[in-house]
């Protein structure tokens, strides 16, 4: 996969066609994972994810993550748009647990088709089958604003469209425009939202 992580800025990945990548489940737990196609990790600017073809990703098709409660993100622009998930546990990840002062502005998930989370080549063997979810949350923990996930078509899902896993003190997400359609359910959340 493609891992763009700590600090990067202008950064388009473009016309990829990411397809079989494998995982490693590193933590005694399982939930530590490795294998996602595009990854972009702790802060960074102007990330633009377009017109690629991603199938079969033992992970995430797409994901944003971080993980480390002694920093502070900062996210700016983090976009991606008019490409082709399919065959993912998760098409598309966010999630964040930095201390708490970290800021993210301007999430874009736009134009996106994504097709039958959670079939992939790996998802009767791998753990944390609740997941098989288009979109996938877990904690945000920075102040999250301008967050858009618009124009999407989110088809056959194994479990649902939206799994979110959260506590998210500040949350300003967009939902408009999407299609959902074949999925066990549209969304189930956890936590407080």
């Amino acid at each position: 996969g493609i891992s763009t992580s700590g600090n990067n800025n202008n950064v388009t990945i473009r016309n990829c066609d990411i397809s079989w990548i494998g995982g490693a489940q590193t933590s005694p737990t399982g939930s530590l994972r490795m294998g996602n196609a595009i990854e972009g990790w702790y802060s960074c600017s102007n990330i633009l994810i377009e017109k690629n073809y991603i199938d079969q990703i033992y992970d995430a098709g797409i994901t944003w993550q971080y993980l480390n409660d002694s920093y502070a993100v900062d996210v700016k622009k983090w976009i991606a748009r008019y490409n082709i998930i399919r065959n993912c546990e998760m098409s598309y990840e966010f999630w964040c647990k930095d201390n708490g002062k970290g800021k993210i502005d301007g999430v874009y998930f736009d134009n996106n088709i994504c097709v039958d989370a959670g079939k992939h080549w790996a998802s009767n063997q791998r753990w944390g089958q609740v997941r098989r979810s288009h979109f996938s949350a877990a904690h945000m923990t920075a102040n999250l604003k301008n967050c858009y996930i618009r124009n999407n078509i989110f088809a056959g899902a194994a479990n649902y469209v939206i799994y979110a896993q959260i506590v998210w003190p500040a949350i300003d997400i967009v939902w408009d425009n999407n299609l959902y359609y074949g999925a066990n359910s549209i969304a189930t959340v956890y936590g407080t939202t």
